[in-house]
């Protein structure tokens, strides 16, 4: 310790049997700054998951440095070069890597040569210089780069950006085309998001956006068959981004509204806003209902955000709309009822609100009781013949049924199913009131 400074002679640090190296100056108040340099050869990076494997992230391959710091604490000037070879990032079982290349610290700016990021089969390539206290110019390419969305969904991104400026202010600019598919049910949850304010973060607010985007999309589950293509603008900052532009949605899709699947006439989603997503849907399908030899054509029209869509409903022959709901329920109009058969459009939509009320149930039921599903089965007039199946995941890739009569409680069953991978599984039950196995062993494969 001299001059309020600590002096570092050859010192080496060990972690888990690894060694880093420092020799130099580090000012403990004002002293005449810092001056040191830090030197590691092919350090093995698993030697430090230990270090953080509670946050639930492992790291491994090698890293190596020599590098020169200097200057004063707050504003330090970064001088040598960062190696990374075959490092890889696991967070939460997601895989992050191989990343390969070299950065070079040049006091004033960060250079990158061919420096490959991989993640999902895909690559992003850093050519350039990024900026720390003095403008830069980073070209970045993104080359089959997917991105998974919940369970079984997933988008694939390519691009060409550029990114100039420096750490305090930056901004993007480029194309990005983005292809992918979406296959999960559409919730109240997931339109609720969309009126959800963003988190903010300092760092990204920093970075401004300017980027084209042409989407080529598909939906398909248990509300739309739809094709969606379109270019946009991605405008606002990486921390709130906003869009401008219009998606299209092709004629021919479908969309299930009542029971019935309405063919798509036309479809837009507009975008406004720069400062945040936020869609206004403008859709017109159709379907044809025959009843008594006259096909009547239903025409529904969609409107406006999706946390509060207009639904309107005209046909021809004219109908009121009271009239034209009776028809895509029960098949028939209330005019048109004789009155013993009244009594089936109240049937045909209460048993249509209950299907729908029920689902809702078994999700909330389930969620309070922390299981992953509740199930039951049967019609709700016949309480004899319902049963209701639970489901929990124990494991990753195992998964426990249990499953009952619901006003007698016989035939319990117990069954374990256990995923070999993504595609294949193997499933056996176990029959608690008889105490037998036949279930046997099946072996479930989805083909897609």
């Amino acid at each position: 310790l001299i001059d309020e400074s600590i002096i570092i002679e050859r010192s080496r640090v060990k972690v888990n049997g690894e060694t880093l190296s420092f020799e130099g100056i580090i000012p403990i108040r004002n002293g005449p700054g810092i001056s040191l340099m830090v030197k590691a050869d092919s350090l093995a990076l698993s030697s430090f998951s230990n270090l953080i494997s509670d946050s639930g992230v492992a790291i491994s391959g090698k890293f190596s440095t020599t590098v020169g710091i200097k200057g004063q604490l707050a504003q330090p000037q970064i001088l040598g070069l960062a190696t990374l070879d075959s490092v890889c990032v696991v967070v939460e079982g997601d895989t992050i890597g191989p990343i390969n290349g070299q950065i070079r610290f040049k006091e004033t700016e960060a250079s990158f040569d061919q420096f490959v990021i991989s993640y999902h089969k895909g690559r992003i390539v850093l050519d350039g210089t990024f900026g720390i206290t003095e403008p830069g110019v980073l070209a970045v390419t993104i080359r089959d780069l997917r991105l998974p969305i919940m369970e079984q969904s997933s988008v694939q991104l390519d691009g060409d950006l550029v990114v100039k400026g420096r750490m305090d202010s930056a901004i993007a600019t480029g194309e990005v085309a983005i292809d992918g598919t979406y296959y999960e049910k559409i919730g109240p949850e997931l339109v609720a998001q969309t009126a959800q304010p963003q988190r903010s973060n300092e760092l990204l607010k920093r970075i401004n956006l300017d980027l084209g985007l042409k989407l080529n999309f598909k939906v398909k589950n248990d509300v739309a068959d739809l094709n969606l293509s379109g270019d946009l603008l991605i405008k606002g900052t990486a921390d709130r981004i906003g869009l401008i532009g219009r998606i299209n949605i092709e004629e021919g899709g479908r969309i299930g509204y009542l029971g019935q699947r309405f063919s798509i006439e036309r479809g837009i989603i507009d975008f406004v806003d720069q400062q945040r997503v936020s869609p206004l849907l403008d859709v017109e399908s159709q379907i044809t209902i025959d009843h008594q030899g006259t096909d009547y054509l239903i025409t529904m029209l969609i409107t406006g955000p999706p946390e509060n869509l207009l639904i309107g409903l005209r046909s021809e022959p004219e109908l009121p709309e009271q009239e034209i709901i009776a028809l895509i329920v029960t098949g028939k109009t209330r005019g048109m009822m004789k009155m013993p058969t009244a009594k089936q459009v109240g049937e045909k939509a209460v048993e249509y609100l209950i299907q729908r009320i029920k689902q809702d149930i078994e999700q909330r039921t389930a969620n309070a009781l922390g299981l992953d599903r509740i199930t039951v089965t049967g019609p709700i007039e016949h309480s004899e013949s319902l049963r209701v199946e639970i489901e929990k995941r124990i494991k990753r890739r195992v998964k426990i049924t249990y499953s009952t009569g619901f006003e007698s409680w016989e035939q319990q069953q117990v069954g374990l199913d256990y995923e070999i991978n993504d595609n294949l599984s193997i499933y056996s039950t176990y029959d608690l009131e008889n105490r037998d196995a036949d279930g046997g062993l099946e072996l479930h494969l989805r083909l897609w």
